[in-house]
């Protein structure tokens, strides 16, 4: 298969996003939101935001690119790629929580029953929600393949218009019932990300340009102003920077030549990328409590010099967990599913 290299760039982008929402944090608490300090926070933590919307973005662009004709073997296929990893590192949070955070008993049944009531750790909750994704994804392939571009953009932009009188309802003092929305905002990414792909992405760069220019600039003030309407994964605001970030990285031309030392970096952490998801948040505590002293007088150099070494470690460890236990098991789910 030929490389798309924006893709690359863009499994690697939102790994280093999603590390920069974890640690940043800690160093920007104190200072006043509209101080030079805070300013340069927000305009960091908007940054950084527009990660995880990225991730679904990527893989609805991958997974729905290709209608497929049996929905058992994607489901083999697939599954065995996002769910072995999952549940290795979920294991691994279900003892450090166990053991650290909530001492008590650990049995394989106890963590069997934990691990489908609710994630073992903060950010996992984003793989239960691509689970749900994978699930439809063989019958919405088929769907999406067979519509033409513009009745696809139609349909995307009507759901969001229905996801956004939900969301800003409350600031015109309205409740709503929330079941006659039946629209998710992570598969409106899922599929967005899919639908930009089948667009001329240099035609559109303007375009692109705009709506990353819009979604950053209502996205910090949405967040300076304390605005509690989803402006991180719901709002109009986060869908305009993820799909302008998205097309100005699909279209981009001037990305560095194959080889290149950037290339090379940026390939590496999208080789790794989600199992650098998985485990960033252990990397963090154990960087966090036992190496960096925490302190407010330098956020910047704080959140900079923490991040790259959060992402270092995190790339380290699932480098060495890939390469020595979930690829093999992978590779054998594989084979097993092919015979």
């Amino acid at each position: 298969m030929t490389r798309q290299k924006y893709l690359d760039y863009l499994r690697a982008f939102p790994a280093i996003c999603v590390i920069g929402i974890h640690t940043h944090g800690p160093f920007f608490q104190k200072p006043a939101i509209w101080s030079p300090t805070g300013i340069v926070g927000g305009i960091m933590d908007t940054m950084v935001r527009v990660g995880l919307p990225l991730f679904f973005m990527i893989s609805g662009a991958l997974l729905l690119a290709t209608p497929y004709a049996s929905a058992s073997r994607f489901y083999l296929k697939r599954f065995p790629k996002i769910l072995i990893p999952f549940i290795l590192y979920s294991a691994a949070y279900y003892a450090y929580v166990h053991t650290f955070e909530k001492p008590s008993p650990m049995s394989v049944s106890d963590f069997g029953m934990a691990l489908v009531r609710e994630p073992q750790f903060y950010h996992l909750w984003f793989v239960y929600s691509l689970i749900g994704l994978y699930f439809i994804t063989p019958f919405l392939s088929v769907a999406v393949n067979q519509i033409a571009t513009r009745t696809l953009w139609t349909a995307i932009l009507i759901l969001l218009a229905i996801l956004q009188v939900r969301v800003f309802s409350p600031l015109a003092g309205i409740q709503i019932n929330g079941a006659i929305f039946l629209v998710s905002p992570w598969l409106l990414y899922f599929a967005g990300g899919y639908a930009i792909t089948r667009l001329d992405a240099h035609q559109y760069k303007l375009a692109f340009l705009g709506l990353t220019l819009f979604g950053f600039i209502s996205t910090f003030f949405a967040r300076a102003a304390h605005l509690q309407i989803g402006i991180f994964d719901q709002s109009l605001n986060m869908y305009a920077l993820a799909f302008g970030v998205f097309g100005l990285f699909m279209g981009a031309k001037q990305l560095p030549a194959d080889g290149a030392i950037l290339d090379r970096v940026m390939s590496t952490i999208s080789k790794y990328s989600y199992e650098i998801y998985l485990v960033h948040p252990l990397v963090l505590i154990w960087l966090r409590d036992k190496v960096f002293e925490m302190t407010e007088f330098h956020p910047i150099w704080n959140t900079f010099l923490l991040t790259s070494t959060v992402l270092f470690g995190s790339l380290l460890v699932a480098a060495v967990i890939q390469t020595l236990v979930t690829g093999p098991c992978v590779r054998v789910a594989d084979r097993l599913a092919a015979s």
